[in-house]
């Protein structure tokens, strides 16, 4: 029978069993031979493991339980995160459909209907002109007299019933003393009359205060995001001069447009955020009046009204069912089960899509074109782009699941994978919470053959209010292992209303790309032990070692022709030729492969900042004794690898500026001087794209390992105070 199969696309892999809390989005429905229900729906070729937040059901036909998990409290982000993101994806999807790869690349990746935010909605209109209604049903509700029971001292008791001889007759401890014909009473049962406002009408009153208060507070939220957003712009700008001349270039573009009418709009933010305040300070003031104190807060208020006389007759009633209807048509969380499982599934779809763009950009970014424009290739095409790159070539693909690989086309080697995750991890705010679903996804990526970041949205605000270990945890990337992390899964977030998420995914792309051609060096050539003595003593730019030799700097001509001249030219004795079976078509093969390594060696000179080539190889490569080396290019840049003493691995480190001088360390972050490293968020403002190795936090020149997270500063003789490593 023909179906769909659960597709992990973390791992890439099928999977038979899931339970428990799963991320949104995690896992896809792909073409198999099974057949799975979602939440009672024929689970369809292409939708997500992604639901109501409620939670999730699969029933799938080989198995005879159900399997059953949820999503979390907060799966999605922001309205205005979800709905800057899926307008995006249509234009991203609009341009693919026409097949022009640089009309995708000119998608701007932020938010950009900032007037359509910023306009006065339609509901605080209403809560201006309506709100005087709501007020005066919160401290004056209509109430009705309710008759009850109370136990009194007999000398306030008026009047009695049969109700109060029973009680009587049950409790002793109510009687004054006992007589002969009865007993004389202390307190009795009284019927009394009380004030009751626990009215349908005004549950939904208190109801609606409450749902307002938060409207306001989101809305509030979103206009300090844009806010922030254009503090961003105004910060890149006064902070031009520390960033590359590359990096700058690419903000400048990506900020034309928000750069339009800049301070006008930033006059208009903050008169929203005046008006909003105050709406939200007169919703405050509601909170502890007489009604919400009067009815029963936990009973359940449909979202469709009643007519009941007070919502028809009173005008104060009929001012708070207005308001309902409005907040009702305005908060978009209000929809059917069906409306809400396609608004979620195209939310999954549509990040996908702003992933592909930023990914785009970033190749963008790095100065890398593709060799075909009209190749814009969809999920699970056969199709790819390339990229020449350095007398070679990388390549992006996407995948039938929906995610992304930067691939050597020759070889077809995987250098990054890339997985969209559309959950907001760290929108439910307590560190606890979102420390274990980070730990969920490194655990469930052990194994994992290829670097893979998992891109997810996510603000600087929430980073903000982690703890430091948990948001070095929130926001990795191969460049930037958090301490003790450990794996192949880094954590990206990203969003249209931060400028830098587009540099996040350069950043890692460029190490993926950069960390391939540099850990290459040193090139090996395969030969016996007799060929490679003569080769390194006719090549002093090699070097034997065992099963052949090593190329450890690049030759120059007139070193290849002397060594040529030696080893290919020189006439050897006839009955050694025949002892080593050295003949002349291994000869020349052995010197294809020799001149390869050597041409690849000079490829190191190349700068990976502005790409230039060296002008003479042999003069810009400097070896050191450990087997790493350094260049330096006419740009100012400097990279060079290192050797790590935890691992013991190789990697690269790009030098963009010379030390500062004066230093101030703070135990619980980053130091202020703008030399030393930090977390993501201050690397992004620091250095762009322009990293392969994240710098020490307390040493302007010492580097954290990308493989295994250890500082160069940390050592087993030496403890540091550092807030990272400490």
């Amino acid at each position: 029978m023909s179906g769909v199969v659960i597709w992990d696309r973390l791992t890439g892999q099928e999977v038979q069993d899931i339970r428990g809390w799963q991320p949104l989005g995690r896992y896809i429905f792909v073409a198999g031979s099974r057949a799975i229900a979602l939440n009672g729906r024929p689970a369809q070729k292409g939708q997500y493991l992604a639901a109501s937040a409620a939670g999730w059901s699969l029933r799938d036909e080989r198995l005879p339980i159900r399997l059953d998990g949820d999503f979390g409290r907060t799966p999605l982000p922001a309205d205005v995160t979800v709905d800057a993101i899926t307008a995006i994806a249509a234009d991203v999807v609009g341009a693919m459909a026409i097949g022009s790869l640089d009309m995708v690349a000119e998608i701007p990746p932020i938010l950009q209907d900032v007037d359509k935010r910023l306009a006065e909605q339609h509901l605080e209109l209403e809560i201006g002109s309506d709100g005087r209604y709501l007020r005066a049903v919160c401290h004056d509700p209509v109430a009705r007299l309710r008759p009850v029971h109370r136990l009194m001292p007999v000398s306030r008791s008026r009047r009695i019933t049969p109700q109060t001889i029973v009680r009587l007759a049950a409790h002793s401890e109510d009687w004054a003393r006992l007589r002969p014909d009865g007993v004389r009473p202390e307190k009795v049962l009284t019927p009394q009359r009380e004030v009751d406002i626990d009215l349908y009408e005004n549950r939904v009153t208190a109801r609606l205060v409450e749902h307002l208060y938060h409207y306001i507070g989101r809305r509030l939220a979103e206009v300090t995001d844009i806010e922030v957003m254009y503090d961003d712009v105004r910060r890149l700008f006064d902070d031009a001069a520390n960033r590359s001349w590359r990096s700058q270039g690419h903000l400048y573009k990506l900020l034309e447009a928000l750069m339009e009418k800049e301070e006008l709009r930033r006059a208009q933010v903050a008169e929203r955020l005046k008006e909003l305040r105050s709406l939200r300070a007169s919703l405050a003031s509601l909170l502890g009046s007489p009604i919400r104190s009067g009815v029963n807060r936990q009973a359940e208020v449909p979202s469709m009204l009643r007519v009941t006389n007070l919502f028809e007759d009173d005008e104060r009633y009929r001012g708070v069912a207005s308001l309902w209807r409005a907040w009702i048509v305005a908060d978009a969380g209000i929809r059917s089960a069906d409306q809400h499982f396609r608004y979620v599934q195209d939310w999954c779809g549509g990040f996908d899509a702003y992933t592909a763009l930023l990914l785009i950009r970033a190749f963008d970014q790095l100065g890398l074109r593709p060799a075909d424009d009209n190749a814009v290739p969809g999920p699970g095409d056969a199709e790819i782009v390339v990229y020449p790159y350095d007398e070679t070539e990388v390549a992006l693909r996407w995948e039938a699941s929906r995610t992304f690989t930067v691939i050597r086309p020759d070889t077809g080697r995987v250098l990054l994978r890339v997985v969209s995750l559309p959950h907001a991890l760290t929108r439910e705010g307590s560190g606890k919470a979102v420390l274990g679903k980070l730990q969920a996804l490194k655990e469930s990526g052990v194994g994992a053959e290829a670097p893979t970041i998992v891109v997810y949205p996510g603000s600087r605000e929430e980073r903000a209010k982690l703890p430091t270990h948990v948001r070095l945890r929130a926001y990795e990337g191969p460049e930037l292992c958090a301490p003790g992390s450990g794996g192949k899964i880094f954590p990206i977030p990203v969003s249209p209303l931060e400028l830098d998420s587009v540099g996040r995914i350069a950043r890692s792309l460029r190490w993926a790309i950069e960390d391939d051609r540099l850990g290459l060096y040193p090139v090996h050539v395969r030969c016996d032990r007799t060929e490679a003595a003569m080769i390194a003593a006719a090549a002093p730019w090699t070097q034997q070692v065992p099963h052949g030799v090593e190329v450890v700097v690049p030759p120059s001509p007139q070193e290849i022709a002397k060594a040529r001249s030696l080893i290919v030219e020189t006439r050897v004795d006839r009955a050694h030729l025949a002892r080593v079976a050295f003949t002349a078509e291994r000869l020349r093969r052995l010197w294809a492969e020799l001149e390869e390594a050597a041409r690849w060696t000079a490829t190191l000179t190349r700068c990976p900042i502005c790409a230039k080539p060296a002008p003479d190889p042999a003069r810009a490569f400097h070896r050191r004794d450990d087997g790493t080396f350094r260049c330096a290019c006419e740009c100012k840049s400097v990279w060079e690898t290192r050797r790590c003493h935890s691992c013991k691995k190789t990697y690269g480190v790009i030098l963009l500026r010379t030390p500062g001088s004066a230093v101030t360390y703070h135990a619980d972050g980053p130091p202020s001087s703008p030399e030393l490293g930090g977390d993501g968020d201050f690397l992004d403002r620091l250095y762009g794209a322009d990293l392969l190795a994240a710098p020490c936090w307390i040493r302007e020149r010492v580097f954290i390992c990308p493989h295994c997270g250890t500082c160069g500063e940390v050592s087993p003789t030496m403890q540091t105070s550092c807030g990272r490593c400490g």
